[in-house]
C-alpha cells in the first residue's frame, strides 16, 4: 500500500505470519521466513545444523531480529554436538567479542577445533588465526603468537591458500622477498581462492616489492591478471 513505511508492511504482513516471516518476505527471502518456525523446531529438538543456522541467522539479522548473544546461544549449542562451522563462527564471535565476553584464547580453541572436525575449515580458521597472531603480537603474548605463526606455517605448508597469503606478508614485511615471492605465488596459484581475496593482493605485493619480471612465471602472470586491472611490465 502507498504511504506505508517498511515498518508497517512488515507488521501488516506479519497479521497473517509473524513478524520475522513479515521481514523475510519484505526482503525477497521468502522460503527462509517460510522456514524459520520449522528451524526454531529442529534447533530446539537439539539437530545440531538448524542450532547452527540459527544462530547465523541471529548473527547476520537475517529474516531475524540481530541478536549477538542469541547467536552465540546457538553456535554453543551445536558446537557442543561437533558441528564444524558453529565452532569456526564462535572463534570469530570470542574474537570481536560480539555475544560474548572477548577471549582470544577461546578464539583460536574454537578455530583449532573447526579445523580438527572438518579439514574444509583450514582456510577460514587461517584467517582468524592470522588475526589472533596480531592480537598477541601487540598484547606482548609472544609465545602464543609464535605457537600460532608455527600452526599458520603447517597448514601453508598443506596447500592452505590463506596460511599461504599470511606467510607472504609476514616475509614481505621482514624484507624477505625471496620466500614472500614463494608463498605469495603459492598463494596465488590456488585453483580454489577466490580472485579478488588473493591474486590482487599478490600481484599488489610483486609490484610494490620489485618482484615482478622474468622470475614470474607465466602461469603465475596468467592468474594474476584474470582479475586484475594493473597491467605487468
Amino acid at each position: 500500500q502507498a504511504g506505508l513505511s517498511r515498518m508497517q508492511l512488515i507488521r501488516q504482513v506479519g497479521r497473517f505470519f509473524n513478524f520475522d516471516v513479515g521481514r523475510c518476505l519484505l526482503c525477497g527471502d521468502i522460503t527462509a521466513g517460510t522456514g524459520i518456525g520449522r528451524l526454531k523446531k529442529h534447533a530446539k529438538k537439539g539437530k545440531p545444523w538448524a542450532q547452527f543456522v540459527l544462530g547465523s541467522r541471529f548473527f547476520k539479522g537475517k529474516c531475524m531480529t540481530q541478536s549477538y548473544f542469541e547467536a552465540v546461544r546457538w553456535y554453543r549449542k551445536a558446537a557442543s554436538q561437533g558441528h564444524p562451522e558453529a565452532n569456526l563462527w564462535l572463534s570469530k564471535a570470542c574474537l570481536l567479542g560480539k555475544g560474548c565476553t572477548r577471549d582470544l584464547n577461546e578464539a583460536y580453541r574454537f578455530a583449532a577445533l573447526a579445523m580438527t572436525l572438518d579439514s574444509s575449515m583450514e582456510g577460514p580458521a587461517a584467517d582468524i588465526l592470522d588475526d589472533l597472531c596480531e592480537e598477541f603480537l601487540h598484547s606482548g603474548a609472544g609465545d602464543k603468537a609464535n605457537e600460532l605463526a608455527t600452526l599458520l606455517a603447517l597448514l601453508a605448508e598443506g596447500g592452505c591458500g590463506n596460511a599461504q597469503l599470511f606467510l607472504g606478508k609476514a616475509c614481505y614485511d621482514c624484507e624477505d622477498y625471496e620466500n614472500a615471492k614463494y608463498w605469495f605465488a603459492e598463494a596465488a596459484l590456488q585453483d580454489n581462492q577466490s580472485e579478488d581475496e588473493y591474486r590482487r593482493p599478490c600481484l599488489y605485493a610483486f609490484a610494490s616489492c620489485g618482484m615482478l619480471g622474468h622470475m614470474v612465471t607465466n602461469k603465475l602472470r596468467d592468474a594474476i591478471l584474470v582479475s586484475s586491472d594493473l597491467q605487468l611490465g
